[in-house]
């Protein structure tokens, strides 16, 4: 029954990729969230990380010209997620072996881990594995898909400037954000109208003044400066 669910996994991977490829585009997102536990003695470790390496080599070696981004969280719905934060999908990706795998870094799941996303672009591109981008926010207690900038500004603000100065080159954004009981329209034209904002803001730092303020590591100086720009 596992191998056979094992198959299916792989088999479905293979279908999306071929579709990709039919379509022109060189990369897909995929989010195991059901990869995981929910007690201790829930699953052998081992064996799940072996099962997902098998699972994805079969699908990746199907085409490497379609890169395939893991997106990670957490928690949701398994208590614990087997690719929870960066660090752990991006050890993943290395000792799988799997050339064209790599990360979606979903700006709310980096909060929901406590990392700084910033902090995980850098580690994630500097490894050559930061695929793809999902903007939201929340309040970091739960996966809310909040418009970006509802809770986190100059979070929002660090990461716009950090991937900047990375130069990741022609990448999408994409919005993994939920509208609920608003009208989507008017939902998504609040959350592409607070994007550019922010946007707006991080353009206005002053690359020079900005690293000579990250080299003195003063808050003070630093917050003063960043208030500065609204």
């Amino acid at each position: 029954e596992i191998q056979k669910e094992r198959q299916e996994v792989s088999d479905d991977l293979k279908r999306a990729m071929g579709h990709a490829a039919e379509l022109g585009c060189r990369l897909i997102t995929t989010c195991p969230l059901n990869d995981g536990s929910d007690t201790p003695f829930d699953i052998d470790y081992t064996m799940a990380f072996d099962y997902a390496a098998e699972s994805l080599t079969q699908a990746c070696d199907s085409d490497r010209e379609v890169r395939v981004a893991l997106e990670y969280k957490v928690s949701e719905p398994k208590s614990r997620c087997l690719f929870g934060n960066a660090g752990e999908t991006l050890s993943f990706c290395t000792f799988s072996g799997i050339p064209n795998l790599g990360v979606t870094l979903d700006f709310g799941h980096s909060l929901l881990a406590y990392e700084r996303p910033a902090q995980s672009a850098v580690m994630l591109c500097k490894a050559n594995r930061l695929y793809h981008v999902h903007l939201n926010d929340n309040d970091n207690r739960a996966d809310w898909d909040l418009i970006p900038g509802s809770y986190h500004i100059w979070e929002f603000v660090e990461f716009l400037y950090t991937l900047k100065k990375l130069d990741l080159g022609e990448r999408w954004f994409a919005f993994d954000v939920t509208p609920k009981e608003i009208e989507p329209v008017k939902n998504f034209s609040a959350v592409m109208s607070m994007t550019r904002k922010l946007q707006e803001i991080t353009d206005r730092i002053d690359e020079e003044a900005m690293e000579a303020l990250l080299k003195n590591r003063d808050p003070a100086l630093t917050v003063t400066y960043l208030y500065s720009l609204i």
